[in-house]
């Protein structure tokens, strides 16, 4: 595998993308997995992706997500010269870390449940400014962020891993709660709907102009996530009783939106996946989707104005607006 990762690759993006739509359309109960504490000595940690590779050099799969993971980072790493951690440490390193919506759903869950444990932490290639404040924010010490992609550990510590995306459901609670805590965001009125805006970022609403006048006349404000402090984020959401907006990073913050509240994701076809609507079940939020079009290979989206209009009166208003909703049998 790590000598010719290519074999691994392959997407199977049919096959993929059915699956996707039948556990939105239908439901589906995600098992949890058992996590346990590991300790290896004498190992090697491949950075980008998180996984932790023996003394014998064979990888160990149940430290990270996805064994197509570790095609990045060997080619320039020496298995010899990588650099020696002489201190013990816990590894909170994790395919896709630098990413926002992953870093909350993989890489903070597994912070959380180490959190005491009293030695270095290391985290992925990159700790951006939401990294360093949502660490700090939950009492864990602050990260050592490497740049070098192989480490190499008298004593390395991490917890094994579930699958990408899928959390498991009392470390995302602890998450949650030092999250809000530390932002004083507990007890806030829940009276704000938000419109997650992406125009100032990739993968926009082609019509956003027409979009935003509707979202307006509903009372929703729009917002930009990326220009927020992280602590900011998590006040901001935590007072929204709706939130709406397309699939992106910015939606995994229905994790700070109150029980019983909306939040509504738009799906571009072409690019799509529903880790938000598992955060969301597991805090309480209540999940409304709707799907727009395809409209460039940048996967920017068309979004139907009237589509958006029934889905916003289902989600909010079902008795003020009886007619929107269609009720098909």
């Amino acid at each position: 595998m790590i000598a010719d990762p290519g074999r691994f690759l392959v997407k199977k993006r049919q096959w993929w993308d059915v699956m996707k739509y039948a556990r939105l359309h239908t439901g589906e109960c995600y098992r949890t997995p058992a996590i346990y504490h590991c300790v290896a000595r004498d190992a090697w940690l491949h950075v980008p992706s998180g996984f932790v590779v023996d003394s014998q050099k064979r990888v160990l799969g149940f430290s990270s997500v996805g064994l197509n993971c570790l095609y990045t980072g060997h080619a320039a790493s020496g298995w010899e010269n990588a650099p020696w951690i002489e201190a013990p440490a816990w590894s909170i390193a994790t395919a896709w870390g630098t990413n926002y919506a992953h870093w909350l759903m993989d890489s903070l869950p597994r912070a959380v449940m180490m959190a005491d444990f009293p030695a270095a932490l290391v985290s992925g290639m990159q700790a951006g400014p939401f990294q360093l404040r949502g660490l700090e924010m939950m009492g864990a010490p602050a990260p050592m962020t490497p740049g070098a992609e192989l480490l190499r550990f008298r004593e390395l510590h991490f917890l094994s891993c579930g699958p990408s995306g899928v959390p498991h459901p009392e470390a995302l609670r602890q998450v949650r709660e030092r999250l809000l805590a530390a932002a004083g965001a507990e007890d806030q009125p829940a009276s704000l709907r938000i419109y997650l805006s992406r125009e100032k970022t990739r993968r926009r609403i082609v019509n956003g102009d027409e979009i935003t006048e509707i979202l307006r006349d509903w009372g929703f404000q729009e917002v930009f996530a990326e220009e927020l402090d992280f602590a900011a984020q998590v006040r901001l959401f935590s007072q929204a009783s709706a939130v709406f907006g397309a699939h992106g990073a910015g939606t995994m913050n229905g994790l700070f939106q109150p029980a019983g509240s909306v939040l509504i994701e738009a799906f571009n076809p072409a690019v799509w996946d529903h880790a938000a609507h598992r955060v969301a079940s597991l805090c309480g939020v209540r999940h409304f989707h709707l799907f727009g079009e395809n409209a460039s290979r940048a996967f920017d989206m068309l979004i139907c104005p009237r589509k958006l209009e029934k889905t916003l009166a289902l989600a909010l208003e079902p008795d003020t607006h009886p007619s929107l909703p269609e009720k098909i049998f």
